[in-house]
């Protein structure tokens, strides 16, 4: 069954905030048959959402006119990424994508609303082992929490996904466009085989 939450109620994250230090360049602005990745989750975000953001220290994303969200610390990790966006959203729900992830869709999202049923956080949840973080569906609701970590200077995201209640997606099972590779993302530069192999 699909989920009753409205596009207006709905706001995508796309966490672009990683530096590619070890690509030598910003992973959102590499090309991929012809559109960048940043422009690239925004497709796959906005059939969902009305409101979109983009979470970046990187003022070149401004030019996509998406409100461009810095970490409100300075401090690294996609957690920053998404407590500075959370508390920037104006919606309880929330979508978030690595601009990174290449495979993930449209559908994919689709799915994950069809799972929600009252949960504050839903993320795909692996081999029965661990949790895919940085794709997936965040409510508001977590941000106490994240607060309190953040200012521990704990930005480990399996250590707040170990005290929150978190739904566990079994795309292994449930999801049928799934594959071994479906949540690879782009860190290294033999990755970008990736991209040449899905185009």
């Amino acid at each position: 069954m699909y989920s009753m939450i409205s596009k207006d109620n709905i706001t995508g994250i796309i966490l672009a905030g990683g530096r590619g230090s070890r690509l030598g360049f910003d992973k959102g602005l590499l090309l991929d048959n012809g559109i960048t990745l940043i422009e690239r989750a925004i497709n796959v975000l906005s059939g969902h959402c009305n409101k979109l953001i983009i979470s970046s220290n990187n003022l070149e994303y401004n030019k996509f006119g998406i409100e461009r969200v810095p970490d409100i610390l300075e401090k690294n990790g996609p957690m920053m990424g998404i407590y500075s966006s959370l508390i920037a959203s104006t919606t309880k729900h929330n979508l978030v994508l690595a601009v990174d992830n290449i495979f993930v869709d449209a559908a994919f999202y689709e799915y994950v609303l069809s799972k929600l049923d009252g949960s504050i956080v839903a993320l795909p949840f692996i081999d029965k082992q661990y949790f895919e973080p940085l794709v997936g569906y965040y409510s508001k609701e977590i941000l106490p929490d994240m607060k309190r970590m953040v200012y521990q200077n704990n930005l480990k995201l399996p250590d707040l996904l170990e005290i929150i209640q978190v739904l566990k997606l079994n795309v292994q099972d449930d999801y049928p466009a799934y594959f071994d590779d479906y949540f690879r993302s782009i860190n290294l530069p033999e990755d970008l085989l990736i991209l040449r192999n899905s185009s």
